[in-house]
């Protein structure tokens, strides 16, 4: 297909897959999950913070499988398309503010998910962390490991990122954001780096 260039508009482009219902801010974060399923394939990770699958409000995160031909992907809810699911598990959480599926925490060969809820726990933040491979629907009570902000109005899980093998261990580290803790100054934010958590 060579090289892209000019100026054209979204809705020329290959596929569009649409939220579910009013006000689910599907594609509030976007991110890669490698080929998790090792089928040639890249697949994508899709946040709707404000989904209401697990409570009004209580965000989500969808987990779709690439594939040789994606016509049947326009113009589709991603409920029709998605191959696996994490919820929030009560109203307001509103999780999937951030997301990222690149790396590999425990180092067993298979992505893991990551997902920020930056306005949970009075605003102090959460991530959540899930190893890999993912199928099917579960809830942040399903994680296999949650970061929690360390006072209120901290947002962490700002932003969450696979930053790849920092400590030379063979597995990858995590950077988690809290843009708005206070221990400096007045919402100086932190950034808190994970290279190991037990495994």
């Amino acid at each position: 297909l060579g090289p892209i260039s000019g100026t054209m508009t979204v809705d020329t482009l290959d596929a569009e897959i649409r939220g579910d219902s009013d006000g689910d801010y599907l594609g509030q974060a976007i991110g890669s999950m490698g080929d998790y399923d090792s089928d040639g394939y890249a697949d994508i990770l899709v946040t709707a913070p404000r989904d209401d699958a697990g409570g009004v409000d209580a965000g989500a995160v969808y987990l779709l499988r690439g594939e040789a031909d994606l016509s049947g992907w326009d113009d589709q809810s991603v409920l029709s398309l998605y191959t696996a699911q994490v919820t929030g598990a009560s109203a307001d959480q509103h999780l999937g503010f951030s997301v990222d599926g690149s790396g590999d925490l425990d180092g067993d060969g298979n992505n893991d998910l990551l997902v920020g809820a930056p306005d949970m726990e009075a605003t102090a933040g959460a991530a959540f962390l899930f190893n890999g491979p993912l199928s099917g629907t579960q809830s942040i009570d399903d994680a296999d490991a949650q970061f929690l902000g360390d006072d209120a109005t901290d947002a962490a899980g700002s932003t969450v990122m696979f930053v790849g093998d920092t400590d030379g261990s063979g597995r990858d580290s995590v950077l988690i954001a809290a843009d708005k803790d206070n221990y400096i100054g007045s919402q100086a934010g932190a950034a808190y780096l994970l290279t190991s958590i037990g495994f």
